[in-house]
């Protein structure tokens, strides 16, 4: 049992079978940014949307958006929506979880790459396909034959270890900011200041930048207080929440040993030298 996906014929990049056509993704990929674009650009389920109404936050003057709304409204998902839909406002926030390997970089927009360790990803993206079920008609699946599917890179965007080394690669880039979800969880305060300062160049003075106020706003406990509807379309009732649990280490919940083994092995292989083998120290089981 798979979860329902489609490969672009041209990339091989991976999509929801339904609701993400091509032409979109086609749109996404030839598009030239402006010096005034900021992108957050993650694999699934890296801490996206925290990320995202972070920036919508500093862009609205701290200012929570209203329901009715939702977030892609104002940080919109460029290959889900294409380019026709991006706000005319200037400084604007766009998501993607395009790789540089398909959308390539670019001197002119700032990006904000969020990584998060595999473990915990692989069982956030095993609950979002879950939950998603107009896209990956996936309602019933185990969590046994999703990590099979994301270990063999046959889920979104692909392999998750081809997406961490394109953000990778780039993260000297003067306009690249790489930060991990372990770290923006753990320090809060200490990251955001980082996302503001990296982002503060396109900010007019009079924007409010406070990072009491940003990081209590984004917390996760206000992020689940907010209507659902806020950050996602609808699910099904009794599947799980969009804004689920938000916690490190998940994973141990899930993982038998010989899962822990695998990924560990997977993960030692593909990364080891790089220097993004030192991204996560505890993935023990």
């Amino acid at each position: 049992r798979h979860p329902a996906y489609k490969r672009h014929p041209a990339t091989g990049w991976i999509l929801p079978k339904d609701d993400f056509p091509f032409s979109a993704l086609e749109d996404a990929m030839s598009y030239n940014p402006s010096d005034t674009d900021i992108f957050v650009m993650t694999y699934p389920k890296c801490g996206t949307t925290w990320v995202q109404y972070m920036l919508y936050l500093l862009l609205h003057d701290l200012e929570p958006f209203c329901t009715g709304h939702k977030l892609g409204d104002f940080v919109p998902f460029i290959e889900k929506c294409g380019t026709d839909n991006l706000p005319d406002a200037a400084p604007r926030a766009i998501k993607t979880h395009m790789s540089f390997d398909i959308f390539p970089w670019s001197a002119k927009p700032r990006y904000i790459c969020v990584a998060r360790n595999p473990k915990d990803c692989c069982v956030s993206l095993y609950h979002h396909v879950r939950g998603f079920a107009r896209y990956y008609h996936y309602e019933d699946g185990e969590f046994d034959d999703f990590f099979e599917d994301f270990m063999e890179g046959q889920v979104d965007c692909g392999d998750y270890f081809d997406h961490l080394s394109s953000l990778w690669n780039h993260r000297d880039r003067p306009n690249v900011l790489f930060i991990t979800y372990e770290d923006l969880s753990e320090d809060t305060p200490s990251v955001a200041r980082r996302i503001v300062e990296h982002v503060r160049p396109l900010l007019p003075d009079s924007w409010k930048t406070d990072i009491a106020t940003l990081v209590s706003r984004s917390s996760f406990s206000a992020m689940r207080a907010e209507d659902p509807s806020k950050w996602s379309s609808s699910r099904p009732e009794g599947m799980p929440a969009f804004i689920r649990r938000g916690v490190v280490g998940d994973w141990k919940n899930y993982f038998t040993a010989e899962q822990s083994r695998r990924m560990d092995e997977k993960f030692e292989k593909r990364l080891s030298g790089t220097g993004a083998e030192n991204l996560w120290s505890d993935l023990s089981f």
